[in-house]
């Protein structure tokens, strides 16, 4: 194959990927920030949220899981430009659901996080 990949390249890119992804999930979390976040986005691309919560953290061995749910209203770019902003945020977010009509969208996702641990 011509396009193919030593195996020290892959390992080396594999690394790069893996310490990005980690650059994510290790930033500090806590509710009151993803709330802070999610209102901020809101704000700056003019969609109004409505019902703005969060669930109980859920712990999946070293991983956290910090659900959100809303409703908002906003033209469809507006809300486009939205998620995408919480999407490329400094958080890690997993968009779990999102139910659309021609008027509102109901919005579940979860901020994904490390456990801390003290040494």
């Amino acid at each position: 194959m011509e396009n193919s990949k030593s195996p020290d390249s892959l390992i080396a890119e594999y690394g790069r990927i893996s310490s990005e992804l980690d650059s994510y999930v290790n930033v500090p979390v806590s509710s009151s920030k993803i709330l802070t976040f999610i209102l901020e986005a809101a704000k700056d691309y003019g969609v109004t949220l409505q019902d703005l919560s969060t669930g109980e953290i859920v712990s999946r061995g070293e991983n956290l899981e910090y659900p959100v749910k809303f409703k908002s209203s906003a033209g469809f770019n507006s809300f486009l430009r939205f998620m995408t902003s919480l999407e490329n945020g400094i958080y890690c977010v997993k968009v779990v659901d999102v139910d659309m009509d021609s008027k509102s969208a109901s919005v579940r996702l979860s901020v994904l996080s490390k456990v801390v641990r003290d040494e």
